[in-house]
């Protein structure tokens, strides 16, 4: 190795990869340089269950890599040193694990070995509930001297990484340039999205989530606290969510929940998914994301579809807006200011116009549409 790294490089990326200047695989592009044959990983291991995978990484086998997330971060060897080792600190493999018995287990013969991994050195970024965040560099073995300089090197970098990873932790209301939410993640202009990190605690909650769960007794999103709900089954399957986090490599699983309110009143539909699909949820850790809407919402947009579509006039339309709002026939008389004989001629109309025959007809075939809105 000649001279010392350049870690003014390996910042302006990390800080480039912030704001769109540049992506986290072009700043592991350029760490995995530092050592021979190397590799450079953004990656997480649950010190609990022993899950881990690498959603970011430069070089390396990607069957290996998949083979990594289904068994090897189950016997990887130094994830016990890295799970208790001080934040931030940088360590070179034989630290962890002394090199005469690393070669000696399943881990290196498995892994390591077919890439021509000798040793490397990680650094642990973040740590929630013994899910550890961590970055490393592995490659051929070094010399000692070559060994303390990519240390050294890669020590000056850490607070900028750390950095990186506490600003998307303080700014979850925002998804950045750098961390896009994937195509399934958030519905182009979704409102009533709340953010749920580990243990439930609510990452974000935006105004129209406030105000569709305040005062309804079942559902308490507050900002900062934890997301509280007295329906069993979504209170599991969001659960089930978190704990199956991996780092936003796999698709993110969608489920949807009808939530009681007050009596009469529709219930509130959750919709329940993780971000996925991008592999840079793992800068954010363990996330599930609820989107609260209220179907009355969509009532008139499906009425407007309705209408259009069977070119109702304007005073048939205000009678099937009524009627998809609840209110019986004689209420929608008085309602538009008409007589209810003249109320049930236009009623006619539409069902000659529709092709429908009778009033449940009418509102199902609406409500279908407004699902969809």
């Amino acid at each position: 190795m000649a001279g010392k790294p350049d870690t003014g490089a390996l910042t302006d990326l990390i800080y480039g990869a912030l704001h769109g200047r540049a992506s986290w695989l072009d700043f592991l592009e350029q760490a995995r340089t530092l050592v021979p044959n190397g590799q450079a990983l953004l990656f997480f291991h649950d010190a609990n269950s022993g899950a881990g995978a690498f959603p970011l990484q430069a070089g390396g086998d990607p069957a290996l890599a998949e083979a990594y997330r289904t068994h090897y971060s189950t016997v990887n060897p130094w994830m016990p040193h890295a799970a208790i080792r001080p934040l931030g600190r940088v360590v070179r493999s034989d630290e962890m694990l002394p090199r005469e018995r690393l070669i000696k287990t399943e881990f290196y013969d498995g892994f390591l070995k077919p890439q021509g991994v000798e040793s490397g050195f990680g650094v642990t970024i973040r740590r929630e509930q013994g899910c550890n965040f961590l970055f490393s560099v592995v490659g051929a073995d070094l010399d000692e001297r070559d060994a303390e300089t990519v240390k050294q090197a890669l020590q000056e970098v850490v607070p900028h990484l750390r950095e990186a990873f506490d600003y998307y932790r303080r700014h979850p209301e925002d998804s950045g340039p750098g961390l896009a939410w994937g195509e399934a993640a958030r519905p182009p202009g979704a409102r009533g999205i709340v953010r749920l990190g580990v243990d439930r605690r609510v990452l974000f909650a935006d105004r129209d989530a406030v105000r569709l769960t305040e005062g309804t007794g079942v559902v308490s999103v507050g900002t900062f606290g934890r997301f509280a709900c007295a329906h069993e089954p979504l209170l599991e399957y969001v659960d089930a969510q978190l704990a199956s986090w991996d780092g936003g490599a796999s698709p993110p699983a969608v489920r949807t929940f009808h939530v009681p309110r007050a009596p009469g009143a529709l219930p509130l539909r959750i919709r329940v998914y993780r971000p996925g699909g991008t592999g840079l949820a793992l800068f954010r850790g363990p996330e599930c994301v609820l989107h609260i809407e209220d179907p009355v919402d969509g009532l008139a947009a499906a009425v407007d579809e309705f209408a259009e579509l069977y070119r109702l006039s304007p005073a048939e339309h205000r009678i099937v807006m009524g009627l998809a709002h609840g209110l019986t026939l004689k209420a929608v008389a008085e309602e538009v200011g008409v007589s209810p004989e003249t109320t049930r001629v236009h009623l006619k109309a539409i069902f000659a116009k529709s092709g429908l025959n009778r009033q449940t007809e009418l509102i199902r075939h609406v409500s279908i549409m407004a699902a969809h809105h």
